[in-house]
């Protein structure tokens, strides 16, 4: 697909690679981490709800000791780091979230994995953040065997990065391998005159 850059002028084209996204659509992770985010509250909101410190039992569980929902107060970061460190998390965690947006404002054309991916990341980051800033701690209450129990928003992190990644690896390759093509084609070009 070729398009013409907004720095340049309508002689100077770009092809971007196959299922590039040709501007930037930042509804598109603002919307993902919207609805990460709402999903993260609701559901830590019922669970501190149905399973919280005033309830008769913390756990229930789904499929024995292989998944459960188990309420938990993280006073850490992931797998329990840096407990009682709640200031230097909120911190940590605003600032990932301002660079995350900086970096979607700032960014070149993304795949819509990345949008997505950036979405995710954006979501659970405040998702978490919210919880830190309320209550001084996360709630965590997804159980899956000797996993460290998690949330909606820690899910979103991995799920965010893994598609980060994974649209890094192949749109980015596809790319410098077009650009490659594109510089060979015109070394080749310039070599005839």
């Amino acid at each position: 697909m070729e398009l013409v850059d907004g720095a340049g002028s309508a002689s100077e084209r770009k092809t971007l690679p196959s299922g590039w996204v040709p501007a930037k659509p930042l509804w598109i992770p603002a919307l993902v981490g919207l609805v990460v985010v709402v999903l993260d509250q609701v559901t830590k909101l019922l669970i501190r709800g149905w399973l919280g410190p005033d309830a008769g039992s913390h756990r229930f569980d789904l499929a024995g000791d292989l998944l459960a929902f188990v309420y938990v107060e993280n006073p850490g970061a992931a797998f329990g780091i840096l407990r009682g460190q709640t200031a230097f998390l909120i911190l940590a965690a605003a600032a990932i979230v301002v660079l995350l947006i900086v970096t979607l404002r700032d960014a070149a054309r993304l795949s819509p994995l990345m949008y997505v991916g950036l979405g995710l990341l954006l979501g659970g980051a405040l998702g978490n953040l919210i919880d830190r800033i309320r209550l001084g701690y996360v709630t965590d209450f997804i159980a899956v065997g000797i996993w460290p129990k998690f949330n909606v928003a820690d899910s979103a992190i991995t799920v965010g990065l893994i598609l980060m990644g994974f649209s890094y690896l192949v749109f980015d390759s596809e790319q410098v391998t077009e650009k490659r093509q594109s510089d060979h084609h015109a070394g080749n070009g310039h070599q005839a005159e």
